[in-house]
């Protein structure tokens, strides 16, 4: 099936902060997708999108923190690493799009299952509960989100479209002020460098001016002691 556009929403701030320059960008999101533009209805999917960063960030994370799913637990090598980390190395390595299936645990009654009859099944047949997405991306930007969503849509849904469009977007003057009421609230009076600015300018598509009007404003609005 063809369709021109695919309709998306994520679920983070600190991902659109991410994407204009405000903050360091997510290493990765949930992103519910719909095939038209109403994200009242069910959907078609429910996906999480991932980066390189993401995958360091479980490997590290993988000695001290307990497996999530069953086949976790599983030993892929002889020194006793769990095959879950394997598989993130695998993927880690990789310089294409790739994806991970996670699946329910056996003790929490009836798995939950994706559909789909070309889903990969585990050891009990069980269809994944979640598929995760990586593109060959150091981090989460704008463009690595989209392409993500788009690889998905063709392989897992027989939707192959041009563009995506998404339903709930955060204006740059939005996330301006939310980071900058954010960043008050942690460290005070907030302060961008001149090369801040000239990042934020190539992000936003706009002039070094026009961001910097947009700031002036964000701190009046995020910082209650520069209002007058």
């Amino acid at each position: 099936m063809t369709n021109s556009e695919v309709y998306i929403v994520t679920t983070s701030l600190n991902l659109w902060w991410g994407f204009y320059g405000l903050d360091e960008p997510e290493n990765g999101d949930y992103v519910w997708i719909y095939d038209r533009p109403d994200d009242r209805g069910e959907g078609l999917a429910k996906i999480f999108v991932g980066s390189d960063s993401r995958l360091r960030d479980i490997l590290e994370m993988g000695a001290a923190a307990p497996p999530r799913f069953p086949a976790d637990t599983e030993l892929s090598r002889s020194d006793g690493e769990p095959a879950y980390l394997a598989e993130v190395r695998r993927l880690l390595a990789s310089k294409r799009l790739e994806y991970r299936y996670l699946y329910d645990h056996p003790l929490a009654g009836r798995p939950l299952e994706l559909e789909g009859p070309e889903l990969p099944v585990d050891e009990r047949g069980v269809r994944p509960c979640l598929i995760e997405v990586y593109p060959p991306s150091e981090h989460l930007d704008w463009q690595a989100l989209e392409s993500a969503v788009l690889a998905y849509c063709e392989r897992f849904l027989d939707l192959r479209a041009r563009r995506v469009v998404h339903l709930r977007p955060i204006s740059p003057e939005e996330a301006i002020r939310s980071y900058t009421e954010y960043a008050y609230g942690f460290f005070g009076v907030t302060v961008f460098s001149e090369e801040q600015v000239e990042h934020m300018a190539r992000r936003m598509g706009k002039s070094e001016s026009e961001v910097r009007l947009l700031l002036d404003r964000g701190l009046q609005a995020g910082n209650p002691g520069m209002q007058e």
